[in-house]
C-alpha cells in the first residue's frame, strides 16, 4: 500500500524521516516544496 502526503512539513527531517521508517514507510521521492505557500 502506498499514502501520498501533499504538504507534509517538518522541522527537523530527519527525525521525522526515522519515525515513518520506524512505522514501515520508505520514502520513495522528494519534491521541493518551494515556499510553502498555496496556490489556486
Amino acid at each position: 500500500m502506498k499514502t501520498l502526503f501533499v504538504a507534509y512539513r517538518a522541522t527537523d527531517l530527519d527525525r521525522s524521516l526515522e519515525f515513518c521508517t520506524a512505522l514501515g514507510y520508505v520514502e520513495l521521492g522528494r519534491a521541493d516544496g518551494g515556499d510553502g505557500g498555496v496556490t489556486s
